[in-house]
């Protein structure tokens, strides 16, 4: 009864905000970027042939000293050798099309490959290197934050215990937004439709408050730390407070600083470790518009004399999210972008797949994704993109 309680007064939160609203680099060189971790390497490779599904597996030769579990990779260019992907990320899984230049017409991202060992009872990236905790645990070890940093960090399981509690980055990379009923891979045995603990804390309230993902639609909010808000009156103690767990091990592949640049002439922000622009002007901050004026708007933009721009998917909009990084003016971005609008959520091209007439957004002021809707009258900050690897 709580869960269903909870649930649906989190959607509600969620939509209503949205609704109301509405009217360094540790990276050198190239080279450092190849990861060649427990002597196992696989090579994607770019393909121009095929702009809408540029990432191929090349076939691969690996070892590994102790056990199966993830492997060490990196997405090169077909035609440059020296333009490296190091930053994965994955398509949302939205196969189908609701509106023209929409994620379902793009298919945007790498295909996922999790592979699960029935054995050991976990999932196994094989492209982040990520070791996922499957087990009828997941189901049901529903406890308090710090009671679920415990937990994960005293985990004895499949031979390993060096187990935590995942970040949003790093969970937000196993959710499937095209499964109807658990927006999680099919990989995972142990599907619930609970909300899950993350290791970040809500950067402006961090002593009561950490981040959640829910994988009834995966989306993020906060729960409470220890006690439940004022209105949460009238429910069970617990409801905003003890959600469940599912623990992460190995090492991420995407962990890692970014070198973003900012050409201040242009407005574009590079990202060279998913080889992406960025659309930093003034439009970045105060532009709003629908949903469908914000895809066309991003299919005709010229922008540093570049004109193949497009509206990102959610997964490359949470790309450039760092809910850890928080900024003096009220941003959860990299300083290399100027224009940001912290609290009017970003529409992505995603819908949600239980209801077309909504879209997926982002804010950048708190890090919470939320559903928006496609009418016509509802206006969204717009942040466009454009793939370096299509123009090699």
């Amino acid at each position: 009864m709580r869960r269903g309680v909870f649930l649906v007064a989190a959607s509600l939160f969620a939509v209503g905000v949205v609704l109301s609203g509405c009217g360094s680099s540790d990276k050198s060189d190239d080279s450092n970027a190849i990861n060649q971790q427990d002597n196992q390497v696989e090579v994607l490779s770019l393909s121009t042939t095929n702009k809408d599904d540029r990432y191929e597996k090349v076939s691969t030769s690996s070892t590994n000293s102790s056990t199966n579990m993830g492997s060490s990779n990196q997405l090169v260019s077909s035609t440059s050798p020296m333009m490296i992907i190091s930053r994965y990320i994955y398509k949302t899984g939205q196969m189908v099309s609701y509106d023209a230049n929409d994620d379902g017409a793009n298919q945007s991202g790498i295909e996922t490959d999790f592979q699960r060992d029935d054995q050991n009872e976990i999932v196994i990236d094989n492209i982040r290197g990520l070791i996922w905790q499957d087990n009828d645990d997941v189901n049901s070890n529903e406890m308090k934050w710090d009671e679920a940093v415990e937990y994960c960090s005293n985990l004895s399981l499949a031979g390993r215990s060096d187990w935590r509690l995942p970040n949003s980055d790093e969970i937000m990379s196993i959710v499937d937004y095209s499964q109807l009923n658990y927006s999680i891979d099919s990989a995972f045995v142990n599907r619930v439709k609970f909300d899950y603990w993350l290791s970040n804390s809500f950067i402006y309230d961090p002593n009561r408050k950490a981040f959640r993902v829910s994988f009834n639609g995966g989306y993020i909010d906060v729960g409470y730390k220890q006690s439940s808000p004022i209105w949460s009156l009238g429910m069970p103690d617990d409801t905003w407070t003890k959600f469940n767990v599912r623990c992460v091990s190995g090492i991420d592949k995407n962990d890692q600083k970014i070198n973003y640049t900012r050409d201040n002439g242009s407005g574009i922000v590079t990202d060279p470790s998913t080889m992406k622009m960025w659309q930093d002007n003034r439009d970045a901050r105060y532009k709003k518009l629908t949903y469908s004026q914000a895809i066309e708007y991003c299919n005709n933009l010229t922008l540093g004399g570049y004109s193949d721009w497009k509206l990102p998917n959610k997964n490359e909009l949470l790309s450039i999210l760092d809910v850890e990084n928080f900024m003096t003016n009220w941003q959860l971005l990299d300083k290399s972008f100027k224009n940001v609008n912290q609290w009017s959520p970003y529409v992505t091209s995603s819908t949600f797949v239980r209801d077309e007439s909504m879209a997926w957004g982002v804010q950048f002021g708190s890090g919470r994704n939320y559903l928006l809707s496609k009418h016509k009258y509802n206006l969204y900050a717009v942040r466009c993109m454009r793939d370096i690897s299509d123009a090699l």
